[in-house]
């Protein structure tokens, strides 16, 4: 189901999916593919420096938590009618949360982007 959404497969084409997009499942993959995607490099560098124990705990904390609101958000974002993290916002908030969201969408790529490069650097001899 996910490829199918990755690769721009209409909606009648998807398992499960409404009038206007993808399923739930389908939905939560994507966003699951995006977050995990860029920081999959990082993870064994963090179990190395937290050990195993401790770095499986945090895994699990925070993969929990994500796919809670991963949950939320696709809920939210039926309730309002759908569109972009922007346009959910928006439509709850106004211009300003619009603006805020935005923003911090820009800075947490860039940061993502920065990370994974000073990584990067340090690792690769």
């Amino acid at each position: 189901v996910a490829s199918l959404v990755a690769a721009g497969a209409p909606p009648s084409e998807c398992e499960g999916a409404g009038a206007g997009g993808s399923s739930d499942i389908a939905t939560m993959l994507l966003i699951l593919k995006s977050t995990i995607g860029g920081t999959l490099i990082l993870i064994p560098g963090a179990f190395r420096e937290t050990g195993a124990l401790a770095a499986c705990v945090v895994l699990v904390v925070v993969g929990g938590i994500e796919i809670h609101c991963m949950s939320l958000l696709i809920s939210c974002s039926r309730v309002v009618g759908g569109g972009s993290y922007g346009d959910i916002v928006d439509r709850s908030l106004g211009r300003a949360g619009r603006w805020a969201v935005d923003v911090s969408l820009v800075l947490s790529q860039l940061g993502f982007v920065c990370a994974e490069m000073l990584y990067v650097s340090k690792n690769v001899h």
